[in-house]
């Protein structure tokens, strides 16, 4: 902190300490300003892991549900990659599941089970059509990729 001049200062000198106080202070607010700003976004981003977190725990009430939640999981291939399984787990006849799921191994890098998923698709594909089974609307979408 800024010393207070001596009583018998100048004017000159007085304001010119006072200057110093005064610049002194402003840089002790900003670097106040930004720890608080600093902290502000750390509980920002624990809060909305949280609400992540929270998210990824609450069951969903269909396989459907778990595919739209993988396909918003923005790049986090272990998340989508859970739900799509998870989508699978409730629905094993559910084709775009294991599509998804392939991709998303695939941009992790994982080929191998991209293709154990890509073949899965493959054989499931075929059964459906040699039995003379409709694909369906969505399924018809997987059969065109």
């Amino acid at each position: 902190m800024g010393v207070a001049p001596a009583p018998n200062a100048s004017p000159a000198r007085t304001a010119q300490l006072s200057e110093s106080h005064a610049r002194e202070l402003e840089a002790r607010l900003r670097e106040h300003a930004r720890e608080l700003e600093a902290r502000h976004r750390v509980r920002r981003a624990e809060e909305a892991k949280e609400r992540e977190r929270h998210a990824q725990e609450t069951p969903l009430p269909n396989a459907q549900a778990y595919v739209n939640r993988g396909l918003d999981s923005k790049g986090d291939f272990d998340r989508a990659i859970a739900d799509f399984t998870q989508a699978i787990r409730l629905d094993p006849k559910y084709l775009e599941a294991y599509l998804y799921r392939a991709v998303a191994y695939q941009n992790k890098g994982d080929n191998d089970r991209a293709i154990a998923d890509y073949s899965q698709l493959i054989r499931a594909v075929s059964d459906r059509l040699e039995s003379g089974d409709s694909l369906g609307p969505i399924d018809e979408r997987v059969y065109r990729h």
